[in-house]
Protein backbone atom coordinates (compact mmCIF):
# COMPACT_ATOMS: atom_id res chain seq x y z
CA UNK A 1 0.00 0.00 0.00
CA UNK A 2 1.10 3.71 -0.95
CA UNK A 3 -0.16 5.21 2.33
CA UNK A 4 0.40 4.41 5.72
CA UNK A 5 -2.98 3.49 7.63
CA UNK A 6 -3.07 6.37 9.59
CA UNK A 7 -2.59 8.26 6.22
CA UNK A 8 -5.59 6.77 4.25
CA UNK A 9 -8.56 8.43 5.82
CA UNK A 10 -7.24 12.11 5.51
CA UNK A 11 -6.28 11.15 1.53
CA UNK A 12 -9.65 9.82 1.37
CA UNK A 13 -10.83 12.58 2.38
CA UNK A 14 -9.14 14.91 -0.16
CA UNK A 15 -10.10 12.54 -3.14
CA UNK A 16 -13.86 13.01 -1.65
CA UNK A 17 -13.70 16.68 -1.36
CA UNK A 18 -11.93 17.38 -4.88
CA UNK A 19 -14.49 15.15 -6.69
CA UNK A 20 -17.35 16.91 -5.31
CA UNK A 21 -15.77 20.24 -6.34
CA UNK A 22 -14.94 18.77 -9.84
CA UNK A 23 -18.09 17.17 -10.57
CA UNK A 24 -19.87 20.93 -9.74
CA UNK A 25 -17.84 22.52 -11.73
CA UNK A 26 -18.03 19.84 -15.07
CA UNK A 27 -21.32 18.51 -14.43
CA UNK A 28 -22.20 14.82 -14.18
CA UNK A 29 -21.78 13.65 -17.51
CA UNK A 30 -18.31 14.77 -18.62
CA UNK A 31 -17.24 14.06 -14.96
CA UNK A 32 -18.46 10.32 -15.24
CA UNK A 33 -16.57 10.51 -18.20
CA UNK A 34 -13.86 11.39 -17.08
CA UNK A 35 -13.54 8.92 -14.95
CA UNK A 36 -14.07 6.40 -17.26
CA UNK A 37 -12.47 6.91 -20.23
CA UNK A 38 -9.49 4.18 -19.59
CA UNK A 39 -12.18 1.17 -18.94
CA UNK A 40 -13.44 0.72 -22.30
CA UNK A 41 -16.27 -1.83 -21.04
CA UNK A 42 -17.63 1.27 -18.78
CA UNK A 43 -17.06 4.41 -21.32
CA UNK A 44 -20.36 3.43 -23.00
CA UNK A 45 -22.38 2.78 -20.14
CA UNK A 46 -21.27 6.17 -18.78
CA UNK A 47 -22.78 7.60 -21.96
CA UNK A 48 -26.39 6.13 -21.11
CA UNK A 49 -28.22 8.78 -18.96
CA UNK A 50 -30.11 5.91 -17.25
CA UNK A 51 -26.67 5.70 -15.29
CA UNK A 52 -25.72 8.92 -15.41
CA UNK A 53 -28.80 9.75 -13.56
CA UNK A 54 -28.03 7.14 -10.78
CA UNK A 55 -24.81 8.63 -11.00
CA UNK A 56 -26.18 11.98 -10.33
CA UNK A 57 -28.70 11.21 -7.74
CA UNK A 58 -25.66 9.35 -5.60
CA UNK A 59 -23.49 12.51 -5.46
CA UNK A 60 -26.81 14.93 -5.16
CA UNK A 61 -26.78 12.38 -1.36
CA UNK A 62 -22.83 12.92 -0.73
CA UNK A 63 -23.53 16.64 -1.12
CA UNK A 64 -26.63 16.27 1.51
CA UNK A 65 -24.88 14.13 4.01
CA UNK A 66 -21.88 15.62 3.64
CA UNK A 67 -18.23 13.82 2.55
CA UNK A 68 -17.86 12.02 5.61
CA UNK A 69 -20.07 9.13 4.54
CA UNK A 70 -18.49 8.76 1.06
CA UNK A 71 -14.52 9.31 2.66
CA UNK A 72 -16.02 5.87 4.74
CA UNK A 73 -17.45 4.17 1.42
CA UNK A 74 -14.16 4.92 -0.35
CA UNK A 75 -12.02 2.92 2.60
CA UNK A 76 -14.38 -0.09 2.87
CA UNK A 77 -14.57 -0.31 -0.85
CA UNK A 78 -10.42 -0.01 -1.09
CA UNK A 79 -9.43 -1.58 1.79
CA UNK A 80 -8.46 -5.12 1.68
CA UNK A 81 -11.20 -7.95 2.36
CA UNK A 82 -9.02 -11.14 2.79
CA UNK A 83 -8.96 -11.43 6.30
CA UNK A 84 -13.21 -10.99 6.14
CA UNK A 85 -13.56 -13.12 3.97
CA UNK A 86 -11.41 -15.73 5.89
CA UNK A 87 -13.36 -15.64 8.44
CA UNK A 88 -16.41 -14.73 7.73
CA UNK A 89 -19.09 -18.10 8.16
CA UNK A 90 -21.57 -17.69 5.74
CA UNK A 91 -21.66 -18.01 2.15
CA UNK A 92 -21.00 -14.63 -0.44
CA UNK A 93 -21.31 -14.75 -3.68
CA UNK A 94 -18.94 -12.30 -4.87
CA UNK A 95 -19.53 -10.91 -8.23
CA UNK A 96 -17.15 -8.98 -10.90
CA UNK A 97 -16.50 -7.86 -14.24
CA UNK A 98 -13.75 -10.19 -16.22
CA UNK A 99 -12.56 -6.72 -17.49
CA UNK A 100 -12.11 -5.13 -13.57
CA UNK A 101 -9.25 -4.61 -13.24
CA UNK A 102 -8.21 -4.27 -9.60
CA UNK A 103 -10.72 -7.03 -7.96
CA UNK A 104 -10.18 -10.53 -6.79
CA UNK A 105 -9.83 -13.12 -10.06
CA UNK A 106 -9.15 -16.63 -10.52
CA UNK A 107 -6.38 -18.53 -8.35
CA UNK A 108 -6.03 -15.46 -5.97
CA UNK A 109 -9.65 -15.82 -5.25
CA UNK A 110 -9.95 -19.55 -4.93
CA UNK A 111 -6.91 -19.35 -2.30
CA UNK A 112 -8.85 -16.74 -0.19
CA UNK A 113 -12.42 -19.02 -0.32
CA UNK A 114 -10.38 -22.34 0.55
CA UNK A 115 -9.22 -20.58 3.58
CA UNK A 116 -13.10 -19.60 4.80
CA UNK A 117 -14.94 -20.67 7.06
CA UNK A 118 -17.99 -20.83 4.81
CA UNK A 119 -18.20 -21.55 0.50
CA UNK A 120 -18.01 -18.46 -1.33
CA UNK A 121 -18.57 -18.27 -5.36
CA UNK A 122 -17.28 -15.82 -7.28
CA UNK A 123 -19.31 -15.37 -10.44
CA UNK A 124 -16.86 -14.01 -13.20
CA UNK A 125 -19.43 -11.25 -15.73
CA UNK A 126 -17.90 -11.79 -19.08
CA UNK A 127 -17.62 -8.01 -20.55
CA UNK A 128 -18.17 -6.31 -17.53
CA UNK A 129 -15.63 -4.00 -15.75
CA UNK A 130 -16.52 -1.47 -13.00
CA UNK A 131 -20.07 -0.72 -13.43
CA UNK A 132 -21.24 -4.34 -13.84
CA UNK A 133 -24.14 -3.60 -11.84
CA UNK A 134 -25.37 -1.49 -13.90
CA UNK A 135 -24.30 -2.85 -17.29
CA UNK A 136 -25.12 -6.44 -16.38
CA UNK A 137 -27.72 -5.94 -14.02
CA UNK A 138 -30.13 -8.97 -15.29
CA UNK A 139 -27.16 -11.23 -15.18
CA UNK A 140 -26.65 -11.00 -11.41
CA UNK A 141 -30.22 -10.96 -10.99
CA UNK A 142 -30.24 -13.97 -12.80
CA UNK A 143 -27.57 -15.34 -10.42
CA UNK A 144 -29.08 -14.56 -7.33
CA UNK A 145 -32.66 -15.57 -8.10
CA UNK A 146 -30.86 -19.11 -9.25
CA UNK A 147 -29.22 -19.34 -5.34
CA UNK A 148 -32.23 -18.32 -3.65
CA UNK A 149 -34.30 -21.58 -3.73
CA UNK A 150 -31.44 -23.84 -2.58
CA UNK A 151 -31.00 -21.47 0.20
CA UNK A 152 -34.23 -20.87 1.43
CA UNK A 153 -34.10 -24.75 1.59
CA UNK A 154 -31.11 -25.03 4.09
Amino acid sequence: MLHSASRTPRIFSLMVNAGLKAWKLMGTRRFVALQLRDHPPDVKAARSPDVVMEFESAFEACMLQGPALATMDLNEITRDWSDWLAGCTVPVEWFQGTQEPIGLMGDSFAALAAASKAPHNLTQIDGGGFLTYLTHTDVLIERLLDETPAQAAE
